[in-house]
């Protein structure tokens, strides 16, 4: 049997002062988590302190002091004049080390407001494992049986959020509207969270999240070219990593514009704009089998020219700027020099065995473009849904 505990709690709201990216801000929480109930605002950081949100250190965090595991807290940031911010870092759990991470609640379902009015509502997947311990169900698990978020380096990893245009306003919030509960602790902690604000340079950002969030700003302006393709064959290769158990209408064909053949573009682009996003990306993945799926036309009497190759791959990744911006992203090391841009879930096939979808790119050690295609997490009851899937080798 589970027994989980909560911290010494300060229900009001705390207010401090804060500096990002050369800002000075306010910073509000709806509560904090108060060792030996010491709330009191003074000039060194307290233990959970909401000023550690903006300090770029995964070793400190802000805890809730919410009774249970803090669903419907809240943190906000203020500026005294209007400031335009493009969107938003999140570092979630306590991300000090894996056993930090397990212990202790983690945010599930979050919204974020710019000045009362909600410009984004997200689930933040985790790679899980799961218990039969009889506790309250948590959020993706079954009747009776637990699915607790493990330590692992991907889980520990920031996520980004880039708003579909810059929004300019004086108070920036993250509400966590449910959350997941730690194996030791109720208690939510969050690492880091600050908004990512327009045309002023992050010192705390390391060099690997700044050139992804780079990579991912030129996505949502169309601004990617030839240099940001590493190798725009096997970018192109939608192939998904689903074991072969799976459907096999699951599965993506690939979309070859290699040295064989030309791709007839119009079908390309023109359909996915006729279906709209999410079902003309599911119709996308399963074309092989589906009559209604994307017909891409391609002929193999002469080799295109390189100029082809790589407006396909324009076209198709501005077709996929949907699935990337406006999206919660998590950057994950690859485990070696690059980078995985994982995005939410954006389908899931069946029922009493499913498959979920999830987009993702990576990135090589200089922000480039290496690979573009779908992730997925498959399972069956009793079991865990909305679950960050395994990172393949790049």
């Amino acid at each position: 049997m589970l027994v989980l505990y909560s911290l010494p709690a300060h229900a009001g709201e705390v207010k401090e002062k804060v500096t990002v990216a050369g800002v000075k801000l306010k910073i509000t929480a709806s509560s904090e988590s108060c060792p030996k109930n010491r709330c009191k605002s003074r000039r060194k950081p307290r233990k959970y302190d909401v000023r550690n949100l903006a300090d770029g250190k995964s070793v400190r965090g802000w805890v809730e002091g919410a009774p249970d595991r803090g669903d419907g807290q809240w943190v906000a940031y203020e500026a005294q004049e209007p400031i335009t911010v493009r969107g938003f870092l999140l570092l979630p759990g306590y991300a000090k080390s894996a056993k930090t991470f397990v212990q202790n609640a983690v945010p599930f379902r979050l919204h974020f407001e710019v000045d009362g009015k909600t410009v984004g509502r997200h689930t933040v997947h985790y790679q899980v494992e799961m218990t039969d311990e009889e506790a309250k169900t948590s959020p993706g698990g079954q009747e009776a049986m637990e699915c607790y978020h493990n330590g692992n380096a991907a889980n520990r990893s920031p996520r980004v959020v880039l708003f579909d245009e810059p929004r300019r306003g004086k108070r920036f919030s993250l509400h966590l509207d449910e959350n997941i509960s730690g194996k030791v602790y109720r208690d939510l902690v969050i690492s880091e969270w600050r908004p990512l604000i327009l045309d002023k340079e992050d010192p705390l950002l390391d060099e690997t999240s700044a050139a992804a969030i780079g990579t991912l700003e030129r996505l949502r302006r169309n601004e990617l070219g030839e240099s940001d393709l590493m190798s725009i064959e096997r970018a192109l290769d939608l192939a998904p990593f689903v074991d072969t158990v799976w459907p096999k209408s699951l599965r993506a064909p690939k979309i070859n514009c290699g040295l064989r053949g030309t791709c007839d573009l119009d079908d390309l682009g023109g359909e996915v704009r006729r279906k709209g996003n999410v079902r003309a990306y599911l119709d996308m993945l399963s074309a092989s089998d589906s009559p209604e799926g994307l017909k891409l036309k391609v002929r193999t009497r002469e080799e295109p020219p390189a100029s082809a190759v790589v407006d396909a791959a324009k076209l198709y990744l501005q077709e996929l700027r949907t699935f990337f911006v406006g999206r919660l992203i998590t950057l994950a090391d690859d485990g070696v020099n690059g980078l995985w841009l994982v995005s939410e879930q954006v389908g899931r096939y069946g029922d009493g065995e499913w498959v979920e979808l999830y987009p993702a790119l990576h990135l090589d050690e200089e922000g480039r473009l290496t690979h573009l295609l779908e992730l997925a997490h498959g399972d069956g009851a009793p079991g865990c849904s909305d679950v960050l899937p395994t990172l393949p080798a790049p």
